[in-house]
């Protein structure tokens, strides 16, 4: 039962605003996700019930904390109606899938199964890119099964992919098969025309070498000096790649110009921090959290540390448009809104600030289980775990909203965190049982 319901709710995040794009679904069909982690985490707080065990509610100080404070906001903005739901639902929908999975009563090879089905929705995201290529060549149309347009976690699913890749490479099998799959990955985030994979792939690639060779595995300084240089191989050749194909990142701003890294950080620096003057919106990331902090600062120090209330910036099935303060206009037409920029403006200081914990709580966290663990299997997810956590406090943090109110990765990161606790409780488990033995 409860696997079947993971599967549907996998399928409709990697499908189901591919079909609402193309008018296959109705908008409000991706609804059914939320009724199904409701569904699955009442099945699963029954089961603990009937077999008399403890329910787990990991990090739940921290959402009760939020859920006080977007309720504080909402008072204080006078909308604790509709938009208050319309809020905080879309933030804590996929918690309740994480507090659902970590109540399962599973063993390791069930979720193994699930483990298997997201390598096929990973994998099945390389010949959906390459169809489209064929279509679009190198564009940012050029994506995968999870939308229609907008490739808003185009970057963020080669990273994932070469976090894993490279974790069962170095620690379970040195299989071929995965360095050619790592390739496709980077060509998949090349296709997609995300320039921010010329500054994320070195970073990516040097983080991998650093994890898995200076961290995770004693080796010989001959081969750690031979990845090192064929990261660095890597790294120089994705980025002249990019150059060449993706038209803003050449001086030409043509297909097969010239290769300038002097144009890149220039076009970069101008690119995060442009604005318009008369119009007060901001066109990059940098420039719109100097917006955002600007637009809170000017409304006073209630908004500053409480926003201008939940749902006041979210559109939903349930709820499109509304009544909003002209303050926020300059924001709401701004380029480069972030997850952190969402919450500073919906919930201030207070909301953002706990939420924020609540992304670096998992990448510490990774990184501690990653450095404990033994076994060559979970070593490996322990090595794509830390990436994916990192990668996606990025993307909250600077990058886009995606990480905080996505329908695609949102629930596949989750159900990985929730992944990550089974096998740190599982550890310590079996830590007292050895201990146990001894002792007797």
């Amino acid at each position: 039962m409860a696997f079947a319901v993971i599967v549907q709710i996998f399928i409709v995040a990697f499908f189901g605003n591919l079909f609402v794009d193309y008018g296959l679904i109705p908008n409000y069909f991706t609804l059914l996700t939320e009724v199904l982690i409701y569904f699955l985490l009442c099945y699963a707080l029954f089961l603990r019930s009937v077999k008399g065990l403890i329910v787990r509610l990991d990090l739940w100080q921290f959402y009760l904390a939020f859920i006080l404070i977007a309720a504080s906001s909402a008072v204080f903005n006078g909308s604790l109606d509709l938009r208050f739901i319309v809020g905080i639902r879309p933030v804590l929908r996929f918690y309740i899938f994480y507090l659902a999975v970590i109540n399962l009563i599973w063993d390791e090879a069930q979720f193994n199964k699930v483990n298997r089905l997201l390598y096929v929705l990973f994998l099945l995201q390389l010949p959906a890119s390459a169809l489209r290529f064929c279509y679009y060549g190198v564009s940012e149309l050029t994506i995968g099964t999870y939308a229609g347009h907008g490739g808003g976690i185009t970057p963020v699913i080669p990273i994932v992919a070469l976090g894993f890749l490279s974790g069962f490479y170095i620690f379970w099998k040195r299989k071929p098969v995965f360095i050619i799959l790592g390739i496709g990955f980077i060509l998949f985030g090349i296709a997609g025309a995300k320039r921010v994979l010329f500054f994320l792939y070195p970073i990516t690639f040097f983080g991998i070498y650093y994890l898995g060779l200076v961290i995770g595995k004693k080796t010989s300084f001959l081969r750690k000096a031979s990845v090192l240089c064929f990261a660095l191989i890597g790294v120089l050749v994705s980025q002249f790649l990019m150059m060449k194909t993706i038209v803003s990142l050449n001086p030409e701003r043509k297909a097969g110009g010239s290769a300038s890294y002097e144009y890149v950080l220039d076009y970069a620096r101008k690119y995060e921090s442009k604005k318009d003057q008369h119009s007060g919106r901001a066109g990059g990331r940098f420039s719109t959290i100097e917006l955002t902090l600007n637009t809170l600062e000017e409304a006073g120090a209630g908004h500053l540390f409480f926003g201008f209330g939940p749902g006041v910036l979210t559109n939903s099935a349930i709820r499109s448009g509304g009544k909003i303060d002209m303050k926020l206009y300059p924001y709401l037409n701004s380029y480069g809104k972030t997850g952190m920029t969402h919450l500073l403006m919906e919930y201030g200081f207070a909301g953002m600030l706990i939420f924020s914990y609540i992304f670096l709580v998992f990448v510490k966290r990774s990184f501690s289980w990653f450095k404990r663990e033994t076994e060559v299997w979970w070593k490996a997810m322990a090595m794509g775990t830390v990436v994916f956590a990192t990668i996606q406090a990025y993307v909250y943090f600077l990058y886009n909203t995606t990480s905080l109110l996505g329908d695609t990765l949102v629930p596949v990161y989750f159900y990985v965190m929730a992944l990550m606790f089974f096998r740190i409780n599982l550890t310590r488990s079996l830590c007292f049982v050895n201990l146990g033995e001894k002792l007797e």
